[in-house]
């Protein structure tokens, strides 16, 4: 089984609200089984972003990671 396809797969056609959805749905329940798929989705924003976004994106994880 392809995880990545999967996921993409089952994302594909998905509004913008369905999937700022599912993000805060994982974030809020907490459930581990939803982390490949958040994984996925954090590929796909990191390769179609710009080196600025791409950046600003990683500050703001190790800002709030190791305060």
């Amino acid at each position: 089984m392809d995880i990545r396809n999967l996921v993409l797969q089952n994302l594909s056609g998905s509004s913008k609200a369905e999937v700022e959805g599912y993000i805060q749905e994982t974030i809020d329940t907490r459930e581990e089984e939803a982390l490949p798929g958040m994984g996925i989705l954090f590929e796909v924003v990191w390769n179609n972003s710009d080196t600025t976004d791409s950046l600003s994106a990683y500050g703001i994880y190790f800002a709030n990671v190791f305060k």
